[in-house]
């Protein structure tokens, strides 16, 4: 970054370097960590004629403005090593990405800065998940029809033919943020057809009193269970591994998600669910 002077370039208390850096293909371990230095300069006292070029002899004062050379005590191959100072160290990383305010770890106090950083973020999530394929799918009114399902990214949509993804909106879609489901798996329940997938979703809170609490009791929106019957026990178990690995990915990068059920809440209300 540019360097500031912390006796010119304060604004309202603090020293703002405008700055941005883009990083892209990030894992869920990132650590972006960043370094804060400061560089003590002496302050020289130049004589009067000198600093305003006043000459009085012109042999006498030809070298005056010239600097001395200074032979480096480790010799012509030596490293002088840096006048910048480490103060703190920021690390960023995926639990903390949407604090603004930082203490700087490591803080240096001999320094003139406080040991707060203010920093602005963005996330920007795109999620790669890809799968698509037949199913017997459940409609509001408990009829079966085969649906075909295409999983993008953290949708879940479904249509009456592949080609209808390319020309036709999908005929109902599920929104994963809003799943609550701790894991997916084939379902054996009493009257439930074999090879069946259960997803349960719930609206997103609207008021405090609403927020899920490692699911909690069932909340005020009523809760929507939707099944999915596979052609056969090996699909069905393995689109379950895959709505399971991209719902725990969906909840690592996205804070609007919904918190999971605990298991055994999650099992009742299945149970609950017409």
């Amino acid at each position: 970054t540019n360097l500031l002077n912390t006796e010119k370039d304060i604004k309202n208390g603090t020293l703002e370097f405008e700055f941005g850096v883009k990083l892209t293909d990030l894992s869920n371990e990132f650590q972006v960590v960043v370094h804060v230095y400061d560089l003590m300069t002496a302050n020289h006292q130049l004589p009067h004629d000198i600093k305003y070029h006043i000459k009085k002899t012109p042999k006498k004062n030809r070298n005056t403005m010239k600097s001395p050379t200074v032979r480096s005590p480790g010799g012509p191959n030596a490293v002088l090593s840096t006048s910048f100072q480490l103060i703190g160290v920021l690390n960023i990383n995926l639990n903390n990405y949407f604090k603004n305010c930082y203490k700087l770890e490591n803080f240096h106090f001999n320094s003139p800065l406080e040991g707060n950083i203010y920093v602005k973020t963005d996330l920007t999530v795109e999620h790669n998940y890809y799968r698509e394929g037949f199913f017997d799918v459940r409609d509001p009114n408990g009829f079966w029809n085969l649906r075909w399902v295409v999983l993008k990214g953290h949708h879940l949509a479904f249509y009456r033919f592949p080609e209808d993804v390319a020309i036709k909106s999908a005929l109902a879609a599920i929104n994963l943020k809003e799943c609550v489901n701790p894991t997916v798996g084939v379902v054996r329940l009493t009257g439930m057809r074999p090879n069946t997938i259960a997803l349960i979703t719930a609206s997103a809170p609207k008021t405090p009193k609403d927020i899920f609490t490692k699911g909690g009791s069932i909340p005020r929106s009523r809760p929507i269970k939707y099944l999915m019957c596979g052609e056969n026990k090996d699909n069905s178990a393995e689109w379950a591994q895959h709505l399971t690995r991209t719902l725990h990915g969906i909840r690592l990068w996205n804070s609007d998600a919904l918190k999971p059920y605990r298991h055994e809440e999650f099992e009742r209300l299945l149970m609950a669910l017409d």
